[in-house]
């Protein structure tokens, strides 16, 4: 713990700015992090839903025009 008070002594402010960044990386952008993850993943189900409808409506209008021929 001595060591560290040297230190910030020693040097001042920017070693309290680097911890406060580390501890702000370590909190802050961790559930950022996660938050995008998750949106990530919505965004490819959604992806993949939105698919299986275009599949599904192009198959439905290839029939159509099998029909009318």
């Amino acid at each position: 713990m001595d060591e560290i008070i040297n230190i910030i002594a020693n040097y001042g402010i920017g070693v309290a700015c680097i911890l406060y960044f580390m501890y702000f990386n370590n909190t802050t952008l961790k559930s950022l992090t996660e938050t995008v993850t998750k949106v990530n993943e919505s965004l490819i189900l959604f992806n993949e839903r939105l698919q299986n409808i275009e599949d599904t409506l192009n198959k439905k209008k290839s029939k159509k025009e099998w029909f009318i021929c």
